[in-house]
């Protein structure tokens, strides 16, 4: 899967508990998988990720992501939230984009010794 890449970090979601018990029996370079855990800030997220796809730093294939690809087009805002003037969405179908966030907000920093964990830098230790 990383092709000779280095792994610095395996970001996991906060509420997937039964991934992380799977994942800390795994080992990479006969070490344990480096296990972060990466806390959304949901409206803050979505944004950042919105500006990646305009900027076209982060893309999806047509060919491989066809859930992907449904599911950020289909993304539903939460309509009583925004009587109260909120902006959230709703959790439907956002399975991909909540796989994503991990991924690409949690590890933005480890190039700085830390790691994005929500609104807070945590240290990064190797």
């Amino acid at each position: 899967m990383l092709n000779g890449r280095p792994l610095h970090a395996f970001f996991t979601p906060h509420d997937a508990a039964a991934l992380r018990a799977e994942l800390k029996q795994m080992y990479y370079q006969g070490k344990p998988l480096p296990l972060r855990t990466y806390t959304p800030n949901t409206l803050e997220d979505i944004k950042e990720i919105q500006k990646l796809m305009v900027d076209k730093r982060f893309m999806i294939s047509n060919q491989n992501c066809e859930h992907s690809i449904a599911q950020a087009q289909s993304y539903v805002w939460d309509p009583k939230a925004q009587l109260r003037g909120e902006d959230r969405p709703l959790k439907q179908n956002d399975h991909c984009p909540d796989m994503w966030r991990p991924a690409i907000l949690g590890t933005r920093s480890i190039g700085n010794e830390s790691y994005s964990t929500g609104n807070k830098r945590v240290p990064f230790k190797r």
